[in-house]
């Protein structure tokens, strides 16, 4: 009702005009005159595309754009009415709710006022929030604009801004496959790459920060990491301004052997690109490092003869740690077509592998028909146990091997110190026989081996322990390049005891065995020497009592060996010589008397003796 009352209003003026020929000022001056900033459809017809109002504003947080009404007739302008399209406020500026205008109840503009407005939107999306929308406001100027009178039109647009997110790298929803892993080891990771790209549309600006997390789990959530920091948090935070990147180099860190699974997630504010979460899933093996595996060369199957699989033997012997070795494996790639092969390495493998296109066969960029090129892989451990790699390689044959793969495997092996005799590390080794003290022994032996055919070196003997300065080491070190197809090697060390007894050390020395960096043994002689006794004991007096002249006595004199050597009893005398005294039998010179038992079995006090006589008068013998 109140919408054809203003028709008819507005009919009737413009009728009335016509017929009184009234200026148009003058008509402003009975009705007030509308104007707007900004103004209104120019034709005030269906929206022809041109966007008179346009809210650009952050997703879900609500943007504004003041409408100024002037009043630039000589009377009041009413403002009746309005229809707000869907999405879209008109309120007062500053108040919370939207502006109620009703025609009993006008906003009235004052002859030369204004009043200001405001339309507000909140966007909750990139394009036009709604599409084609439209203001329209309901005034008592029924000359401006002429079509239609007493309304004016707006054409509105509401368009949300957001950061963009992109994950080039890798593609998305894709498995991040480490393969095989040592246990404990942290692979070559694998690189998360986020990015905020700048669009180059301004009604979507990118200028907003792009920010999420990412995060390692669930599943086996221990077995991955951030290779950067591998014990710090699961969880990493980002924010990237426009036209910012950031990398997250993810690994696999197997706690045990077998098979994990857990996944990789990416939330992020961004309405651009893919949906938040993102999520990917991550695999690897875990293994045990295999000490007598080899360097291993393996790929894909033959696609049908055009990239061949590695040439030789599949399981050559292991590489020393730390040696530069010629021990390489040859890759053999033949064009069995009718057209050029043109083959690059797109994903060089990482240390400790290394290659080299061999310059003798035909360049690997350029195989003719029935030719062939060559890839020589070389590997030089640095570390002990299983390393891996791969070498990737794209050629022209995108029908049966666009993209081939090659795992290249290495152990990192070493040699192993096996003691032969005695049969392990730290037991004692005793020369035999006994020594006697000042002299020294025979040699002692120490045996050992190697289980491996890498070299064994030993190094840097050092004696220790009790009696070291009684022993000596009499092979010359360092002992080197001791192998399993070699057969054993000896030790050979000698003892000069400097007292009668037990006579120990202990030797320790090098070795270039990773598992067995020290070895010590034990070593052990006796020492042995010879201990003069008598009976009477010496400084005794022999008392002969009253001898009658003429008539001899007899005492005995008994010469005893109480020690574990041979004892040498030399110039036997009695001084001054000539006299009333004698040995019976006459004087032997010198007497050896042997150690009375073996020192094996040598009881207690037990001995040997020589018995001699001495007398007065006359010599007898006994």
């Amino acid at each position: 009702m109140r919408r054809s009352l203003l028709v008819l209003t507005f009919l009737l003026l413009v009728l009335g005009a016509s017929q009184l020929s009234l200026p148009v000022d003058v008509a402003h001056a009975q009705s007030g005159s509308y104007e707007s900033s900004p103004a209104p459809d120019p034709d005030g017809g269906p929206l022809d595309g041109t966007i008179e109002i346009a809210l650009i504003g952050d997703i879900n947080t609500v943007v504004t754009r003041q409408l100024a009404i002037t009043n630039t007739g000589a009377t009041p302008l009413n403002i009746t009415g309005y229809l707000p399209a869907t999405g879209y406020t008109l309120a007062e500026v500053g108040a919370q709710d939207p502006l109620t205008i009703e025609v009993g109840n006008p906003i009235v503009v004052a002859p030369g006022g204004n009043r200001t407005l405001e339309i507000r939107c909140t966007p909750t999306e990139l394009t036009g929030n709604p599409a084609n929308a439209q203001l329209r406001i309901f005034h008592s100027d029924t000359v401006v604009p002429p079509n239609p009178a007493g309304e004016a039109r707006y054409d509105l647009s509401c368009s949300g801004r957001s950061p963009n997110y992109n994950d080039g790298s890798p593609d998305p929803m894709t498995y991040f496959n480490f393969s095989n892993v040592p246990v404990g080891a942290v692979s070559v990771p694998i690189n998360l790459n986020i990015s905020n790209p700048n669009t180059g549309t301004a009604q979507y600006s990118t200028t907003l920060p792009l920010e999420g997390t990412v995060s390692i789990g669930p599943g086996n959530q221990n077995a991955f990491v951030f290779s950067d920091d591998p014990d710090g948090s699961k969880t990493r935070n980002f924010s990237l301004s426009e036209g910012g990147f950031q990398s997250f180099p993810v690994a696999c860190r197997p706690g045990a052997a077998g098979n994990n699974f857990a996944t990789l997630t990416v939330t992020h504010n961004a309405k651009l690109g893919p949906p938040s979460p993102r999520v990917y899933e991550l695999s690897c093996n875990g293994t045990v490092p295999i000490f007598n595996s080899s360097v291993t060369v393996s790929g894909a199957p033959n696609p049908t003869g055009i990239v061949g699989i590695p040439s030789g033997t599949t399981n050559p012997p292991p590489l020393l740690i730390g040696a530069t070795t010629n021990n390489s494996r040859p890759i053999a790639i033949t064009n069995t077509g009718d057209a050029t092969l043109s083959i690059s390495v797109t994903t060089p493998p990482s240390t400790p592998f290394s290659y080299v296109v061999v310059p003798t066969f035909a360049p690997l960029n350029n195989i003719p028909p029935g030719d062939e090129a060559r890839i020589r892989i070389t590997c030089s451990p640095t570390q002990f146990g299983l390393q891996t790699s791969t070498l990737v390689l794209d050629t022209n044959d995108n029908t049966n091997a666009d993209t081939v793969t090659y795992t290249l495997n290495c152990i990192g092996a070493a040699p192993t110190y096996v003691p032969v005799t005695p049969s392990t590390t730290g037991a004692t080794v005793t020369i035999t026989p006994s020594v006697l003290v000042g002299n020294t022994s025979a040699p002692g032996t120490i045996t050992f081996g190697n289980a491996t055919d890498e070299p064994l070196d030993l190094s840097n003997p050092v004696l220790g322990g009790t009696n070291p300065s009684e022993f000596a080491v009499t092979t010359a070190f360092p002992i080197e390049d001791v192998t399993a197809t070699g057969g054993n090697a000896i030790i050979e060390f000698t003892c000069t005891p400097t007292a009668p007894g037990t006579r120990s050390a202990t030797l320790t020395f090098n070795t270039n065995d990773p598992a067995l960096p020290s070895v010590n043994y034990t070593l052990q002689c006796t020492g042995i020497q010879p201990g003069f006794s008598s009976v009477p004991a010496p400084n005794s007096t022999f008392n002969f009592g009253n001898v009658q002249v003429g008539s001899a006595s007899n005492q005995p004199l008994e010469l005893r060996n109480s020690g574990g050597a041979a004892l040498n009893i030399t110039n036997i005398t009695i001084t001054p010589g000539g006299g009333a005294f004698r040995i019976a039998g006459g004087n032997p010179g010198s007497v050896t008397i042997a150690a009375p038992i073996s020192p094996a079995t040598v009881r207690p006090r037990r001995s040997r003796c020589v018995a001699n006589r001495l007398w007065s008068g006359r010599s007898m013998a006994r």
